[in-house]
């Protein structure tokens, strides 16, 4: 089978060229051409996106099943059943952010209760043989890591040491 440079065999090009047509050729008789033209545009989009019709489309919605007309010239139904859901993926959590490191032990617990919702710890450490409270988020997902990244740099956390 040869493809295309955009990736669409021969036989799709065929399929899509049927879709085509059963969209323009009955919206050229009642509607002016600019809506028979998009109309025949968005069908070509939802063939080349899905593999079905506009029309496939509601069709599989109704019934609760994978239909294609173009299936019949395949031998195949025009309708399946769907194929069961895709195990849902695991959210892990693994990132920790820093969000700051402190002199004054009320500076990093005033840090800690603003950014509560991420569950923040205070962990003593020392850096350049001075002694610092480090307020640092996690485990959190990539997500919330994002999102505590964000409001701290839109937010002002005070002085301190970043680290």
């Amino acid at each position: 089978m040869h493809k295309h440079s955009i990736g669409f065999s021969p036989s799709r090009w065929c399929r899509i060229g049927a879709v085509a047509s059963i969209a323009i050729l009955p919206s050229g008789c009642i509607l002016p051409p600019i809506i028979a033209a998009i109309s025949a545009s968005t069908e070509l989009v939802s063939y080349a996106a899905t593999g079905k019709s506009l029309p496939d489309q509601a069709y599989s919605s109704m019934t609760d099943q994978d239909c294609a007309a173009l299936r019949v010239f395949g031998d195949q139904p025009v309708c399946s059943e769907n194929a069961p859901a895709a195990a849902p993926v695991a959210v892990t959590r693994e990132t920790f952010v820093t969000i700051g490191s402190f002199f004054d032990r009320d500076r990093a617990e005033q840090v800690q209760s603003h950014f509560a919702e991420f569950h923040p710890a205070i962990t003593p450490v020392t850096i350049d043989g001075q002694p610092y409270h480090r307020v640092i988020a996690g485990p959190l997902t990539a997500g919330e890591a994002a999102v505590l990244r964000s409001e701290m740099t839109f937010g002002s956390i005070g002085s301190g040491r970043a680290g």
